[in-house]
This record gives structure tokens, C-alpha cells and sequence, in this order.
């Protein structure tokens, strides 16, 4: 994947915001983008093993492996859950047991 097995100097600017120095590192390359594949047989045993039928979901993801600072409160993931079920469509929550509280 490119940014992830090769080192890529960070360009000798003054203090960046994260995602500028993310953006910075693919200047100037050629990457091509992963591309996942799972076949149908796998899609479905997936989503019967963590209990999601077959149709259109929205997967919300609120770790923030760098401290509570950096996460959104956890009204706000309701709020725009709550947003997507009006729409009709299914949310499923992901992350790991440090995100329960969230």
C-alpha cells in the first residue's frame, strides 16, 4: 500500500495540521488505491456472524486511538445515528473495548 512499507520524509515545513501532513506525503507520488475484494460467500458469513441482514448499513467507527480529546462526544455519534435510522437505513457500531464508553 505504498505509504504504509516505505519510509516517505515529511516534507521540512513549519507546524502542519495532521491532515495537511497526510495529504503532503502523497504529493508528487503515484499511488494506485488498495482495492478490497470479498467474495459473496464471505460477505454473507460476516454478516451473520455479527448479526446484520443483507441491505444497505452505515458503519460508524468513534475510536480515537490518540485520547478522549480527539473523539466526538458520544451524543454526537447518537445524534447522527439517529439522523441515518430516519433515513431508513441500518447503523452498526465498530471499534474495540476501549470504545464502549463511547
Amino acid at each position: 500500500y505504498g505509504l504504509l512499507t516505505d519510509i516517505v520524509p515529511l516534507p521540512d515545513a513549519v507546524k502542519r495540521r495532521t491532515a495537511q501532513a497526510y495529504f503532503g506525503l502523497a504529493q508528487g507520488g503515484s499511488f494506485r488505491a488498495p482495492r478490497l475484494t470479498v467474495d459473496a460467500k464471505n460477505q454473507a458469513a460476516l454478516l451473520d456472524r455479527i448479526g446484520l441482514a443483507p441491505q444497505k448499513f452505515v458503519a460508524l467507527m468513534p475510536g480515537a486511538e490518540f485520547g478522549p480529546a480527539k473523539r466526538w462526544p458520544s451524543e454526537s455519534y447518537a445524534g447522527l445515528a439517529r439522523e441515518f435510522m430516519g433515513k431508513g437505513l441500518k447503523v452498526a457500531l465498530f471499534g474495540s473495548k476501549n470504545d464502549r464508553d463511547v
